[in-house]
Formats: structure tokens, sequence, C-alpha cells
């Protein structure tokens, strides 16, 4: 839960470029209280003022009582995979997003649909291939993410940090 606090903290004192989009994954091995702490998270989550939160898994239930509250702003399934075509409609591809779950959740899985729409993301944060955009120098950034060190952690193919 606290990682998740951070995360969204982080992105709420992100500057706005776009929208904020928070999309959650359940925290998994949490115990009897999983239901309570998800739906802590969910109020926080809410009071941060993300602009979209996709919710899957456990936090579906937990966003429960602010579904009416947000409106639109709510994205609910079951499955990452699932949100993915409500999320994608909404999207302009000048959003920044975030993906934050368990391990065994796999938001990562929803990597390869934001690529194929808007290009390959550099890991840094800024887009570049289709959606590149020139520098201060006037030249397109073309470089492609490097290889990750031997025995780092990697979620599909980008190093996580």
């Amino acid at each position: 839960p606290a990682s998740v606090h951070a995360a969204v903290d982080l992105l709420a004192s992100m500057p706005r470029r776009g929208r904020r989009i928070a999309v959650l994954g359940s925290m998994l091995e949490l115990g009897p209280q999983s239901g309570q702490i998800h739906r802590e998270v969910a109020d926080n989550v809410v009071d941060q003022g993300i602009d979209v939160i996709v919710a899957t898994g456990q936090f579906a239930d937990a966003f429960g009582p602010h579904r009416d509250a947000l409106g639109a702003r709510l994205i609910t399934a079951a499955d990452p995979l699932d949100a993915w075509a409500p999320l994608a409609d909404i999207m302009t591809g000048d959003e920044v997003v975030l993906l934050k779950g368990s391990r065994g959740v796999a938001l990562e899985r929803l990597l390869p649909r934001i690529e194929e729409k808007w290009g390959l993301l550099h890991p840094h944060g800024e887009a570049f291939g289709s959606r590149a955009i020139e520098s201060d120098t006037g030249m397109r950034d073309e470089a492609r993410p490097a290889e990750p060190p031997q025995g780092s952690h990697t979620a599909a193919g980008r190093r996580v940090e």
C-alpha cells in the first residue's frame, strides 16, 4: 500500500501537460484486510484529484463508493486487458499514465497496446517514433532505450527502477 500511495502522490505532483491517468491493479497477498486496504488506497487516489482512474481486480470494487462522483473518470474491469478498449477510446497520447499493481497482476501487458497506438516510450517518459517531438536542437530523438544491465528487473523489456 505504501508504494501505491507514493506512486499516486508522484503522479499527482507531476507538471500538467495532459491528463493524469492511474491504472491500478490489485495488491496481492494482503491477507484478510485486503478489501479494507484497497478501499483506503482508493479513497486516497480520489483525494489526489487524478483525472482518470482505471481500477482493475480488487480495486474495481474498492472504487465502488466513488463511482457516481467520478462518473466517466472511472473505468473498472476485472482484468487490465478488459480496460484497454475504454481507456484507449479516451486517450489522446498526451497523458501521463501510471501503471501500478502487484507483479502477479502483470499490468505491463498494456504496454504493447500503448506503444502500438502512440509509438515507443523512452525510459524517461518521452515518446519517440510516430509521436516523437523535436528536441531543443530541432532534431528528432530517435534513440532506443539501452538494454538493461544483466540481472536487473525488467517489465516488457524495460528497466524497472
